[in-house]
């Protein structure tokens, strides 16, 4: 008893990578978040994500546009495409990165919790370490 105890003690003593959310925490919250949106934000997306004149956004849609802009940057280098995807989703990505090579800097801004809006990016300045902050992704504009 006194040896498992000792090796638990001793496992948690040992320095552990922090590991981030990947795609399933980023798509965890996109679910969530999914549920919360009003009838105008899920006409809006769904019009985006969807296409046409839809106004229902299905489940899952919004998730997997959540992970989207860290897939494509993944493809830039030696990286294999998400499960799931097929050769058109490959293209279409490599086609985004070539036109778009400084897209790694968009992936999100940092805004103080409660926050009234969204700041111009002249006055935008980073939170600072360890501040809290929700992070949202950010298009930016072209490179």
């Amino acid at each position: 008893m006194r040896l498992v105890l000792a090796l638990c003690l001793f496992g948690l003593a040992l320095p552990s990578q922090a590991l981030g959310w990947a795609s399933q925490g980023h798509q965890a919250i996109a679910e969530a978040a999914h549920t919360r949106l009003n009838e105008t934000a899920e006409t809006a997306l769904a019009r985006i994500l969807v296409g046409g004149h839809s106004t229902t956004l299905p489940p899952g849609k919004l998730a997997v546009a959540s992970t989207w802009p860290d897939e494509i940057r993944g493809l830039k280098g030696p990286g294999l495409p998400p499960f799931g995807w097929d050769a058109d989703d490959v293209e279409e990505a490599k086609g985004f990165n070539a036109a778009h090579a400084a897209n790694a800097k968009w992936h999100f801004v940092n805004l103080p919790l409660g926050a009234p809006g969204y700041p111009k990016a002249a006055d935008a300045v980073p939170s600072a370490p360890g501040a809290a902050s929700v992070r949202v992704w950010h298009q930016g504009g072209d490179d």
